[in-house]
């Protein structure tokens, strides 16, 4: 699905249906112009922009989202149908109230989250949260830049588990920059990510913040310039 040039406002895109989903080697693929132009999807403060729920192998791509409620929200319809094997690619999600990707439910599981910028933007409007994994197995958060919240740049709930969180840059957050809570928040791996508070004025005031979870491994992280604490 080619989505054209131009500012697109006040509705939600859905992909749903498990049995209409892609395969690992032919994705139904969502994708904008990639010549420089930009497909914008807009709102006011209201609703999710793009909805995957019991969607497997979809890719959406090269798109703006701004101004919803929540940017990206990949979730399960329960214990059968399961939203696995997605991927976000180069998009950039940005002034949305609370989070720019959410991802919640039993079965979302295996998505990648790839080279996306999740940001606040210029506009005065901050996302609470860049990414909330509220719970989701072996999901990959990899190459994206995510900066300038109000609240955390990336945080795992007590359901996610054997995530990785992997060479991204995640700066400039009031709060935390990387946040696990929960009993359940297991085995995740935040790996050779750039955590700082960068130049844009904004002190993160922890870098990385593990208040509950097993087994999880922090390596080869570059962590610096908090107003607390690095780990």
């Amino acid at each position: 699905v080619y989505i054209d040039t131009g500012t697109y406002t006040n509705g939600t895109v859905r992909i749903t249906n498990l049995d209409a989903a892609g395969d690992a080697s032919s994705p139904i693929t969502y994708t904008g112009p990639t010549n420089g132009a930009v497909a914008i999807f807009s709102n006011s403060g209201v609703r999710n922009g793009f909805v995957l729920s019991n969607a497997r192998n979809v890719h959406v791509r090269a798109i703006t989202i701004r101004g919803f409620t929540n940017g990206v929200y990949v979730a399960h319809g329960g214990a059968i149908n399961m939203s696995i094997s997605n991927e976000l690619r180069g998009l950039t999600i940005r002034s949305n109230d609370t989070y720019g990707v959410w991802l919640n439910g039993t079965g979302v599981d295996g998505n990648r989250i790839v080279s996306n910028t999740i940001d606040s933007g210029a506009s005065g409007a901050f996302q609470d949260y860049g990414v909330y994994v509220g719970s989701g197995d072996m999901n990959l958060f990899t190459n994206n830049t995510i900066r300038g919240h109000s609240l955390y740049g990336v945080y795992m709930d007590g359901g996610a588990a054997t995530n990785t969180v992997r060479g991204n840059t995640i700066r400039s957050n009031d709060l935390y920059g990387i946040y696990l809570s929960g009993a359940g928040a297991d085995g995740n791996r935040i790996v050779s990510n750039m955590i700082d508070s960068g130049a844009l004025g904004t002190f993160q005031s922890t870098g990385v913040w593990v208040a509950s979870g097993d087994m999880n491994i922090l390596t080869n992280n570059t962590i610096r310039g908090h107003s607390l604490y690095g780990v």
